[in-house]
């Protein structure tokens, strides 16, 4: 088993190399360079909860057994690993972490991820255009999943309907539209107008 891996580095100064994961492709590269080669163990940013769970099951237990090193997970929210990438530029704790959308953008914009090199990520060339981050055509991230929004309204409150999203922002929807957050466990809305 090869998982493939996503380098972004805001840790040089720790061991040689960082990681910003996406959910498909963590973990392996992080062992290809010789100062990570030595490690024993590698801590890891990841969710809470069932995504824990599940990418303990799928990701790191298998990693684990295939390289004998230990992942030591570090859960937390993508605000909170963006703030605390920020927090421990010059020093950081994390060897991996994963970033939603948005987040992995600020990170790259403030030199706290590095460049991905393709060539050291193995199924690259299988991985969508559109999970592909870029900015100047260097690489900074690798999306993990997709997420859909759909249009709900009540019938008899709601005349004439939205059509589009785009209706949201007509004057007669202000203040009636909301939106959870795609990434909220718990969502947060937002007004559309």
């Amino acid at each position: 088993m090869t998982l493939t891996p996503l380098i972004t580095a805001h840790a040089q100064q720790r061991r040689g190399q960082v990681l910003v994961a996406s959910l498909t492709t963590a973990l392996s590269l992080a062992f290809a360079t010789p100062a990570f080669a030595q490690q024993t163990s590698i801590t890891v940013n990841a969710y809470s909860g069932p995504w824990e769970t599940a990418m303990k099951k799928c990701f790191f237990d298998p990693f684990t057994e295939e390289t004998g090193i230990r992942v030591v997970i570090d859960a937390g929210t993508a605000s909170v690993t963006y703030t605390r990438l920020r927090q421990q530029k010059g020093a950081p704790q994390l060897d991996v972490a994963w970033l939603d959308a948005g987040y992995s953008e600020q990170a790259w914009e403030e030199g706290l991820i590095q460049e991905i090199d393709t060539q050291q990520v193995p199924n690259f060339k299988n991985i969508t255009k559109a999970a592909q981050y870029a900015e100047d055509d260097k690489l900074f991230a690798l999306g993990t999943g997709y997420f859909a929004y759909a249009l709900a309204y009540d019938t008899e409150e709601v005349n004439p309907p939205p059509t589009s999203w785009f209706d949201l922002w007509d004057e007669q929807y202000a203040g009636r539209g909301i939106a959870p957050r795609a990434v909220a466990v718990f969502p947060e809305t937002a007004r559309c107008n």
